[in-house]
């Protein structure tokens, strides 16, 4: 399964939610910034985001 987003805001912050599962189990990763910073750190946590894999355990 891929992953979700899905970003949300209020007057002063944003949040992007990113989630998926894998084995059963869900996995979380939340971003929140105040809205004129938001856009700034961005493609620092896309990128974070997409370096993140979680591992087979046996």
């Amino acid at each position: 399964m891929g992953a979700i987003e899905l970003v949300s805001s209020d007057r002063e912050l944003k949040k992007l939610e990113v989630w998926t599962l894998k084995h059963d189990k869900a996995y979380f990763v939340t971003y929140v910034a105040e809205v004129g910073k938001y856009d700034r750190f961005l493609p620092v946590v896309e990128k974070m985001i997409k370096s993140l894999e979680v591992a087979d355990t046996k």
